[in-house]
């Protein structure tokens, strides 16, 4: 700080007239939201200067940089500073004087959301001759006004008139009204190119006689036919109330990736103060102005989410250039939100064949863990006009054409949790084969979670306790649930950890815990702890009436999870709750043939020998299917409640069945398959309309 401002004294005192002799700068126009290069040369070795960047509407940004022992400085300034559109003015600070340089910064890419029109009446009379004018305002992903634009403006109806300018003028903007001499509502919509803004106003035209534009109007009041059009508008949409969602923040996003990059975006539902909207419980869609960008699908918004929900790696763009992301309201378009970011090839991202030998290669994805069900697989070629794409051993596309370069794009259908392997062979030469690409679907929620309450045993009234929650992978956040009230757990290292407290009523109380993995796969936990007030050697010396704590079983074993092994299966569960210490656990088991639908029965067990949640059992068929339960026993000898069922087989089983991904088992609790019932009725039809043609 003392070097900066030593140097502005000494600009100051020098007039910034003094400049050193060869020192030269280097900075080119760019487009707001980009990062750009700066150079400045002829500096002394490893000198020091400050550098001031002076922003359109006059704010001040500085910092410091030394140049090498050749006497350049290379920099850059983050797009962050370099939002706004205009001329920016930068000065280079030695002690010798002061190096200035003018840079321009242009609007970027249009943006449906950010442009939007204005209606001076969302009524009008359907004389032919009253104007409902209009502008619209073409707008880049930061606000910044974009000029000399072609637009086409069209109404959804073809009796209306529609007269407005062809180009956007220097503010961006196009005037333009419509007439119509037909009562009823049009819609407005505007085209740039390839690019449809995403706001479509209404205007409602009314007839000459019904005289609604006077009715009820004084000072204070609109005229009845302004109040007709806002309340046929209110019809489609509610006006947000104080507190409620107008917009969207995009959040925790890079401003810079490369293509097939896996990006984590966090979506903030705010109000028009810029406050959380703790309440919106929406539903969102993802758009980009990438039509190749792989997206999150429709997201729900829940009372858990309290307006905030984070994308886990669910995003990633294929096109290089400036790209926006965007989201908005499926109910209310009104409420979005969009982001600007740059996306770049990358080091290594695309290799370019050096000769003409007969070649097969998968680009993307690369191996990894993906969350979502859909993968985008591209690729290139050479000497191959189609292509044959497999998963394992199922076919997913036979003869995909190529382009004239040899390049390929395939969009999967979804694919199974679990681990799929992508293969590409030549369809005019099967001999051709590409690279494997291995890549694992975790869309499962966290299991085995683990919710330690310190202190343990017993609780005083209002005494506060500490809830941890682990798991064996780590978890990108979580939130407890205790007597009616959410609190987030804040992040210790690999656990996550709140502080609550007890309440002033004896008895027993569940904490419900929701986690989230990595990857943004979210499960509930009811009950992952209990916590008793007033029990026996509480605080406040506990209670009168309690039940024989010797004689208390523990709470049924949660989360209970299987993973398939050569010849076992191994078995993962959350610890029992009890009012004291698990002796140990016993896993019950039953199997039926593959092919078999019938139930299991739990005939055989194995006893763990300590209070360990992880148990594998061996010895275990190929050709059969498995069902396990999980019961907890504590130091009396007190049995829990059996587990829910959760079935499994063995690898061997997978490879009997010939299944390319994991075997999506029914779970416990489903309900019986319906398709013997649909195809009794399909008969029962068949035979209804057979007797019918035998009677006509």
């Amino acid at each position: 700080m003392y070097t900066k401002i030593k140097y502005l004294i000494l600009a100051f005192l020098f007039g910034g007239s003094v400049l050193a002799s060869n020192a030269f700068v280097t900075i080119s126009d760019s487009v707001a939201g980009v990062d750009l290069s700066v150079r400045v040369s002829g500096l002394l070795v490893e000198e020091n200067v400050a550098l001031k960047l002076v922003r359109p509407d006059g704010t001040n940004i500085f910092f410091e940089k030394n140049a090498d022992t050749n006497g350049i400085l290379e920099t850059s300034i983050l797009g962050f500073h370099l939002r706004q559109s205009g001329t920016y003015h930068l000065e280079v600070v030695q002690n010798t004087g002061t190096l200035e340089q003018h840079f321009s910064i242009f609007p970027g890419v249009l943006s449906a959301y950010q442009s939007h029109i204005d209606l001076e009446n969302p009524s009008i009379v359907a004389d032919g001759e009253a104007e409902a004018r209009f502008t619209v305002f073409l707008k880049d992903a930061f606000g910044n006004s974009i000029t000399g634009k072609t637009v086409s403006i069209f109404s959804s109806r073809n009796e209306d008139v529609v007269i407005a300018q062809k180009i956007s003028d220097e503010n961006g903007e196009i005037h333009g009204k419509v007439v119509s001499a037909t009562p009823g509502i049009s819609t407005l919509s505007v085209v740039i190119g390839d690019t449809v803004i995403f706001q479509k106003p209404e205007v409602v035209f009314y007839l000459p006689e019904s005289g609604l534009s006077n009715v009820g109007a004084d000072d204070e009041n609109p005229s009845f036919g302004e109040y007709i059009g806002q309340s046929l508008k209110a019809q489609l949409f509610d006006d947000p109330e104080e507190g409620e969602a107008a917009y969207f923040s995009l959040e925790n996003i890079k401003g810079e990736a490369t293509i097939n990059e896996n990006l984590t975006v966090k979506v903030i539902a705010k109000d028009d103060g810029g406050n959380i909207a703790k309440n919106y419980l929406g539903t969102i869609r993802f758009s980009s102005s990438d039509d190749r960008a792989q997206l999150p699908s429709d997201y729900r918004f829940t009372p858990e989410d309290q307006g905030v929900h984070t994308f886990f790696l669910a995003i990633s763009f294929k096109t290089p250039g400036n790209h926006t992301l965007a989201v908005h309201d499926l109910g209310d378009f009104r409420i979005s939100g969009e982001i600007a970011l740059g996306i770049t090839l990358g080091q290594g991202e695309v290799e370019v064949p050096t000769n003409t030998d007969p070649s097969l290669r998968i680009l993307t994805p690369r191996p990894g863990t993906f969350r979502t069900s859909r993968i985008t697989i591209t690729g290139e070629s050479t000497g191959c006009s189609a292509v044959k794409l497999e998963d394992g051993t199922f076919v997913l596309v036979d003869g995909l054409d190529t382009d004239k370069m040899g390049n390929f794009v395939f969009q999967t259908p979804i694919l199974a949790d679990g681990v799929h392997i992508l293969k590409a062979t030549c369809s005019d030469n099967t001999a051709l084969v590409s690279n494997e690409v291995s890549l694992k679907i975790d869309r499962t929620a966290p299991a085995n979670i683990q919710a330690v309450v310190v202190p343990s045993g017993n609780l005083a009234q209002g005494q506060q306790f500490t809830v941890t929650v682990s798991a064996d992978e780590p978890l990108s956040n979580a939130s407890a649930v205790f007597i009616g009230v959410l609190t987030p757990l804040q992040a210790q290292g690999e656990k996550l950890i709140t502080t609550l407290t007890a309440p002033n009523a004896c008895g027993e109380y569940p904490v419900d815990v929701t986690a989230s993995d990595l990857l943004g796969n979210e499960k509930k936990f009811p009950s992952a702890a209990i916590i008793i007030v007033c029990g026996e050697g509480a605080g406040n010396g506990g209670a009168t009436g309690e039940p024989d704590a010797s004689k208390i079983a523990p709470l049924v074993v949660t989360n209970v999870s299987a993973e398939s092994g050569d010849g076992k299966v191994t078995l993962f569960w959350s610890p029992a709750k009890d009012n004291g210490p698990i002796k140990n656990y016993k896993v019950e088991f039953g199997s039926v043939p593959l092919d078999s639908s019938e139930i299991p029965i739990f005939d055989q067990s194995n006893q763990v020998p300590d209070n360990r949640t992880q148990w594998y059992v061996d010895g275990l068929s190929d050709t059969a299917k498995y069902s396990f339960r999980v019961i907890a026993i504590d130091e009396q000898g007190n049995e829990s409640p059996a587990s829910d069922v959760i079935q499994s087989i063995t690898l061997g089983a997978e490879a009997n069945m010939h299944q390319s991904a994991p075997i999506e088992l029914e779970k416990s609790g489903s309900t019986t398959s319906l398709w013997p019932f649909v195809l009794a009725l399909l008969a029962g039809v068949g035979v209804l309309i057979m007797a019918r043609r035998r009677h006509i």
